[in-house]
């Protein structure tokens, strides 16, 4: 019985040993609260978005750049990449909207307006107005809206 009560002791030992953190990181990291612990982990996620994003765009932006000092051949899905590039830079400012920089927010905001002036521009002039041509010219006052705000948004008195 005195060796059985022995082994449990040195198990309970080991259990202890285990249990206590190996570094003093270790340590703070379990002391923090679960809600400090997924703001973190959001905080990660917006940062991994924003990081994603810009990735997207500087393929998007190489790609149509690319194709468009080629010979005439036709790339396929130009279009396409073309009219993603402002949404892209929208997205982008969202979320450095999101982490409080207005500044970088409205930068990336006004990037995308000539994007969407030329996607107005490229309509036929002579066509009649159709729901096209509302959809674009409603893009492009929205992304100068979004840059009104992310510039009110800015604090005062400081040089952004």
């Amino acid at each position: 019985e005195e060796r059985k009560k022995e082994d449990k002791d040195e198990g309970n030992n080991e259990q202890a040993t285990k249990e206590e953190p190996q570094n003093e990181l270790e340590d703070n990291h379990n002391k923090e609260s679960p809600e400090e612990k997924e703001e973190d982990e959001e905080k990660d996620d917006v940062h991994l978005a924003l990081e994603l994003m810009e990735t997207a765009w500087s393929i998007l932006d190489k790609y149509v750049n690319d194709s468009g000092t080629s010979s005439n051949e036709t790339i396929p899905c130009q279009e396409w990449a073309t009219s993603q590039l402002p949404r892209i830079l929208l997205g982008i400012g969202d979320v450095l909207g999101a982490l409080t920089r207005h500044a970088d927010a409205a930068d990336a905001y006004s990037r995308a307006i000539p994007f969407r002036e030329a996607a107005l521009q490229g309509l036929d002039k002579g066509k009649d107005l159709n729901t096209d041509h509302l959809k674009k010219r409603r893009q492009l006052v929205e992304a100068n809206v979004l840059v009104a705000e992310a510039i009110l948004a800015c604090p005062e008195n400081k040089d952004v």
